[in-house]
């Protein structure tokens, strides 16, 4: 008996969800590959309830690993009483409802995703601009260049002098990046934005 998708549990348990970030496979029809990012207004206790296999690794962006079938899993962040997910490149700011079956977003970005657009400083709602969050913003570039084609503006894989030290991903989150991109189309695009950027020669891999 093929069991139920986290999406219909959730929603049939009067939560919300959506899938967030790049959900581009959805929109370009493309692959989706082992890895789903979801949100939900659902809390950790909830889901621990929902869901028998959960894992919880407390990571920044990672509030939750579903498991399902055929080795994929859903990566599951908790949105905050506002509603509102992680902040990210603005064409990242793009979602799927699962439950009306149709495609939204929160910015006037419609046109840099169907084209696919050049992504500049321009399209940055917090990156590269806040330390903190550079190398996430790195990560979420290489994923979009080898995943999608992508271009990415050569100015933005640069590391600025930044008066802090961004924060690194955590082993859950970069293993997570590296199977997004190695599993592309062109995994190479997205591999060369992580060495440019020093992503590969800073993060503690492994």
């Amino acid at each position: 008996m093929k069991r139920q998708k986290p999406e219909n549990i959730l929603e049939q348990s009067g939560y919300s969800c959506r899938f967030n970030g790049i959900t581009f496979h959805l929109y370009y029809r493309d692959d989706p590959g082992q890895i789903l990012e979801m949100e939900t207004d659902a809390d950790l206790i909830t889901l621990s309830t929902l869901f028998n296999s959960i894992e919880f690794p407390g990571e920044e962006r990672i509030d939750a690993i579903i498991p399902v079938e055929n080795g994929k899993q859903y990566v599951v962040r908790i949105l905050d009483d506002t509603g509102k997910g992680i902040q990210t490149w603005t064409p990242l700011q793009f979602y799927y409802s699962p439950g009306s079956r149709r495609f939204f977003y929160t910015n006037d970005m419609y046109n840099v995703i169907k084209n696919r657009e050049q992504l500049t400083y321009v399209h940055a709602a917090s990156f590269p601009t806040q330390a903190d969050s550079w190398w996430y913003g790195i990560a979420d570039a290489a994923v979009l260049a080898a995943r999608y084609g992508w271009l990415v503006d050569k100015k933005i894989q640069k590391r600025p002098a930044f008066q802090r030290t961004p924060v690194r991903l955590g082993i859950g989150e970069q293993r997570n990046i590296l199977i997004r991109i190695l599993e592309a189309k062109t995994p190479g695009k997205g591999l060369q934005i992580l060495m440019d950027s020093g992503f590969i020669e800073e993060q503690p891999m492994g």
